[in-house]
């Protein structure tokens, strides 16, 4: 089986960069707007300091961001962790402490029902909460960080 990013690399050859490659409501993303898109996620993780090998986790179910934001931390050769958003908040909070993330990406929703930013010590990067078609307008909605994660309770 092929690696995610030689099985999109693949792709991008095969079919050429305005190819359709994610297509959900009426949002729909080329091969080359996922290579634009990772290419900047990687400098952004770089600019956190979050490195490869590192987790990353998203709590989401908005197609286009987990499959943007899936894609770019896989490519960038950080460890992807999705989280279902439906789970209760124990559930969440019980996967940070499994998963001990470098960052969080979620939707504010999210975030204030696990309520990441009162007892989390995490860095979280807020999703907005309208669908967006570009991962950059994601990222940088809104950006909350804290202090460092071994204060874990």
């Amino acid at each position: 089986m092929a690696s995610p990013r030689a099985w999109l690399d693949a792709g991008r050859k095969q079919l050429g960069p305005r190819s359709r490659f994610l297509v959900a409501g009426d949002t729909t993303l080329t091969y080359g707007d996922i290579d634009e898109h990772t290419t900047k996620f990687a400098s952004y993780l770089d600019q956190l300091g979050i490195a490869p090998g590192d987790p990353v986790m998203v709590i989401s179910n908005d197609p286009i961001a987990v499959g943007q934001l899936s894609l770019a931390i896989i490519r960038s050769g950080r460890c992807l962790c999705v989280v279902d958003p439906g789970g209760t908040p124990r559930e969440i909070r019980a996967s940070l402490v499994v998963v001990e993330p470098a960052l969080i990406f979620a939707r504010g929703d999210e975030i204030d029902r696990c309520e990441l930013r009162q007892d989390c010590v995490w860095t979280v990067v807020e999703l907005g909460a309208k669908p967006a078609k570009t991962l950059a307008n994601r990222l940088f909605a809104k950006r909350d960080s804290t202090a460092d994660k071994t204060s874990w309770p």
